[in-house]
C-alpha cells in the first residue's frame, strides 16, 4: 500500500496511522516536538511525515522518569 506522507490529516487519523494515541500526539504538540502543518476551521492538521519524525525523535530522547533517577542514584 502506498502512503502519502505529505497528506494533511486530522490528529485522530494521524495518530492511528503511526500507531500512537491522540493524547500522545497532543503531548508532542504541547512539548514542541510536533507542530501542525496547518489549521482548517480551527482543527490542527498534521503531515504523516512530521508525525513519524516526532515519533522517531521521542524514542531517541533521554527519559527523565523514576527509573532513570534510580539508575543515576545507584551509580
Amino acid at each position: 500500500m502506498h502512503e502519502d506522507y505529505d497528506a494533511l490529516l486530522p490528529a485522530p487519523l494521524a495518530a492511528s496511522r503511526v500507531g500512537v494515541s491522540r493524547q500522545l500526539l497532543n503531548y508532542w504538540r504541547a512539548t514542541g516536538l510536533l507542530a501542525p502543518a496547518e489549521k482548517r476551521n480551527g482543527q490542527p492538521l498534521y503531515r504523516l511525515r512530521d508525525v513519524l519524525h516526532a515519533e522517531s525523535r521521542a524514542r531517541a530522547a533521554p527519559r527523565h522518569g523514576r527509573r532513570s533517577r534510580l539508575i543515576t542514584a545507584a551509580t
